[in-house]
């Protein structure tokens, strides 16, 4: 869960408000936060090739969102170590180069949304085809409750049982529900809860969790 900063830095310059907007920048900039950092230490954490990188931190710098803290001697040229101006950084609605804050939020999802729906595709394909069912497609049936579903199967009859042996470990649901307040916050702290289960693990093959809820429809937008 997060930490409080011991220093934070409200970002007003547009070049800093966009960086800081994108999450990929973020996740490049992550390592340097609150920590000193060269950049092939920081390669090494984001899997990344040091030359690209290093194109990234000295951009970084130039936006003044990182800075060389020292330089460690060795043969030859010396290698600089870098930080985050601050360990935390605030960036205002106003500030932000978006016209609404629905418009900020869908921008910030966007990008990790496609790779959820990349990575739950590729492993859902692939899944068909080892079990000798290529074709995939979406089917729209009535349930017995009488509620329209639309799910993903691989045909009329076959449908993408994701919890059966040999299926990929994915998900994506949208699941709508009518609940009370009092149940809601029981939700929202379930799901809590659950991300900090599991987030930063460590650990295995790195997979992308989404959670959501909100309220919509009747006194929800």
């Amino acid at each position: 869960m997060p930490e409080t900063p011991s220093s934070w830095l409200e970002v007003t310059d547009l070049g800093m408000v966009r960086a800081l907007a994108d999450p990929e920048a973020r996740r490049v900039l992550a390592p340097f936060v609150g920590q000193e950092r060269t950049v092939s230490q920081a390669a090494a954490e984001l899997g990344m090739d040091g030359n690209a990188l290093l194109m990234r931190v000295r951009r970084f710098v130039r936006l003044g969102l990182l800075k060389v803290v020292r330089e460690e001697p060795r043969k030859g040229r010396a290698v600089k170590v870098y930080r985050t101006v601050a360990d935390g950084f605030f960036v205002a609605y106003t500030a932000s180069p978006f016209y609404t804050p629905e418009a900020w939020l869908v921008a910030d999802y966007a990008e990790r949304e496609r790779q959820l729906a990349r990575g739950t595709m590729r492993a859902g394909l692939a899944w068909g085809e080892a079990r000798g069912t290529p074709t995939f497609g979406k089917r729209v049936f009535k349930r017995p409750d009488g509620g329209v579903e639309a799910d993903f199967a691989f045909s009329f009859g076959a449908g993408a049982d994701l919890l059966e042996a040999g299926a990929p470990a994915v998900a994506s649901y949208f699941v709508e529900t009518d609940l009370d307040e009092e149940s809601a916050k029981q939700l929202q702290q379930e799901l809590y809860d659950l991300l900090g289960r599991y987030e930063r693990r460590g650990e295995g093959k790195r997979y992308l969790l989404r959670l959501g809820l909100a309220p919509v429809g009747q006194g929800g937008g």
